[in-house]
């Protein structure tokens, strides 16, 4: 019981920390694509448009996402069928196959979709799918590119070097692209950080062998810098929330609180760099790092 009181403190004191620090602020770019489209008509009727980012964006938990022979018998259908990670799904009410539909009809053209999000992804592994130079940081090896890889396992057919070249391909060809990333460099990575710092303390801590893997070393100080904030934002937030935790506990969660951010914005940058490579005629539209903070009222010690 005390242990999950503590679990349930330090989330509170989590969500504080982060509302805090500003990560989750929305962030959006907006464009008139069905104008530009219209523009760029060529005489193909047919419209490429491909979808980037993870869980939120493939419809994880829509109905359509699982095959259809689990809604039919859960009980009977093969347990290997029920996760496939996302790639190439796009059920009737997930935002990609939503613009699909608008786009379609604001332009009058099919529209073909590639929905290419993966549940769990961070902006790092979209980034060593279009980058054969990034080097993986102990996480996304664990994860996605070691052993039997959620990559491997998202590509059935040809494994993780099939879906970078797809990847390339399908962004190459893509008259638009939707970027939904940042969210899961704090949600995924970072929660499965804190908790087993929590748990273990701190023995599973995910990082990058060095930082020249992740930043160049002009945004190191950046990283200090952000770090040193992290901790004393994390001192407030636990002091609302009469969180005990020790000084080292603390450091460690302002690291990967640093981690995450500053990974987030700069490989974020990298990413968009790569579309660009790969389409410098893309129109791509950046949708926001979702606010779950949104219409939430948290009351801690009567202070809201």
């Amino acid at each position: 019981m005390k242990t999950k009181k503590l679990s349930m403190r330090f989330i509170a004191m989590f969500i504080v920390a982060i509302m805090m620090i500003g990560v989750m602020t929305p962030i959006v770019h907006a464009t008139n694509i069905i104008e530009q489209l219209n523009k760029e008509n060529s005489g193909d009727d047919t419209l490429h448009y491909v979808s980037l980012g993870a869980s939120n964006t493939n419809g994880y938990g829509h109905h359509g996402y699982l095959d259809s022979e689990i809604y039919e018998d859960p009980l009977a259908a093969p347990k290997a069928n029920m996760n496939d990670y996302g790639y190439d799904k796009a059920p009737a009410n997930a935002y990609p196959a939503l613009i699909k539909n608008a786009l379609e009809e604001k332009t009058g053209r099919d529209v073909e979709l590639h929905q290419l999000a993966i549940s769990s992804m961070r902006v790092e592994e979209v980034l060593w799918l279009l980058d054969d130079n990034f080097i993986p940081d102990e996480y996304m090896n664990w994860r996605f590119t070691g052993g039997k890889s959620w990559f491997d396992m998202a590509h059935k057919e040809g494994g993780r070097e099939a879906l970078r070249v797809e990847y390339r391909e399908y962004i190459a060809n893509a008259d638009v692209i939707t970027v939904d990333l940042g969210w899961n460099n704090f949600g995924v990575y970072a929660f499965n950080n804190i908790m087993t710092i929590l748990k273990e303390g701190g023995s599973r801590y995910w990082k990058a062998p060095s930082f020249d893997s992740i930043i160049n070393s002009d945004k190191v100080e950046e990283y200090y810098d952000l770090r040193d904030k992290a901790i004393e934002i994390l001192n407030q937030s636990a002091d609302l929330t009469g969180t005990a935790l020790s000084n080292d506990v603390i450091k460690m969660l302002a690291d990967v609180l640093a981690y995450a951010t500053l990974g987030a914005c700069y490989n974020f940058d990298k990413v968009i760099e790569k579309i660009y490579e790969l389409n410098p005629d893309a129109n791509v539209v950046v949708i926001n790092i979702q606010n779950l903070a949104d219409e939430l009222v948290l009351d801690l010690k009567g202070i809201q």
